[in-house]
C-alpha cells in the first residue's frame, strides 16, 4: 500500500507540475458553461446528458495526454524500484481514476450551481437530491470510461503517432454517434460494442423527466466494467511488450 501511495504522489507531482491538465480543464468549464448559460427553462435530464458526453469525451483526452508525459526512462527506473510492473500500470489507473472523480464532480457541481443561482428558474422541473445523486453516478463513471479508454491508445500500443490521433478521431465519432448509428445499421451494435455505451444513457430511462435509481446504478456498473477492462487490456498489453 505504501508503494501504490508513494506512486501516486509521484503521478500528482509529475501532472500538475506540467500544464497537460490546464486545456481540459479550460473546456471542461466552458463547455459546462455553455450547457448552463443557454435560454431557460432547458431540460434537466437533457443537459445532463449532454454533459456526460462531454464528460467523457474530456476525460478521454485526459487519458490520452497522460500517457504522453511518461518518460520511458523514468518508468524502467521506477519500475526496477518498485519491483513490479503491475503495481506502476495500476497507479495510473488509479490516478486517471482519481482525475475522472475530480471532473465528474467539476461536471455534477455545474448544474446544482446553475439552480440555486437561477432560484430553480433554469431548468424545466427543481433540480433535486436524487438529480445530484444519478448525475454524479453517471459522469463518474462516464470520466472513468473516458479516461481509461484515451490511456489505451498508449505510444507503445500504437507505435505512430498519427494512428494515435486518427483513432482516437474515431473514437469520438463512434462515442457521439454510436446510438444513431446502430439505429440505422443495426449489425453494427456487434461492432460498436466495444465503445462505451455513454450516447444510450439518454434512452435508458423509461420516464424522460426523472432519473430512476436502478437503471443508473446498472448505467454506472456497465461504464465502470469498460473502464474495468480497458485498464485491464492495457496493463496485460504494457508487460507482455517491453520497452
Amino acid at each position: 500500500m505504501k508503494t501504490l501511495t508513494d506512486l501516486l504522489n509521484y503521478q500528482r507531482l509529475s501532472y500538475f507540475k506540467s500544464s497537460r491538465f490546464v486545456m481540459p480543464l479550460v473546456w471542461l468549464l466552458l463547455l459546462q458553461l455553455a450547457i448552463y448559460t443557454t435560454p431557460r427553462p432547458i431540460g434537466l435530464m437533457d443537459s445532463i446528458f449532454m454533459s456526460c458526453m462531454y464528460t467523457f469525451l474530456i476525460a478521454m483526452w485526459v487519458g490520452l495526454s497522460y500517457n504522453n508525459l511518461e518518460d520511458e526512462v523514468g518508468e524502467q527506473l521506477l519500475i526496477l524500484r518498485v519491483k513490479s510492473e503491475t503495481v506502476y500500470y495500476l497507479s495510473i489507473s488509479v490516478f486517471l481514476l482519481i482525475l475522472s472523480a475530480i471532473i465528474s464532480l467539476i461536471s455534477a457541481i455545474a448544474p446544482l450551481i446553475a439552480a440555486i443561482v437561477s432560484q430553480q428558474t433554469l431548468f424545466d422541473r427543481p433540480f433535486e437530491t436524487n438529480d445530484f445523486f444519478c448525475s454524479l453516478l453517471l459522469l463518474f463513471s462516464c470520466a472513468c470510461a473516458g479516461s481509461a479508454l484515451g490511456s489505451l491508445l498508449h505510444p507503445r500500443i500504437i507505435k505512430d503517432k498519427k494512428l494515435i490521433l486518427l483513432t482516437a478521431l474515431f473514437l469520438v465519432v463512434f462515442s457521439s454517434a454510436r446510438l444513431a448509428m446502430v439505429r440505422e445499421y443495426s449489425f453494427l451494435k456487434f461492432i460498436l460494442w466495444v465503445i462505451p455505451p455513454v450516447a444510450d444513457i439518454t434512452k435508458a430511462y423509461p420516464v424522460s423527466t426523472a432519473f430512476s435509481r436502478p437503471v443508473t446504478f446498472q448505467l454506472f456498473g456497465q461504464l465502470l466494467l469498460y473502464a474495468g477492462a480497458f485498464s485491464v487490456v492495457k496493463i496485460g498489453l504494457l508487460k507482455k511488450i517491453k520497452f
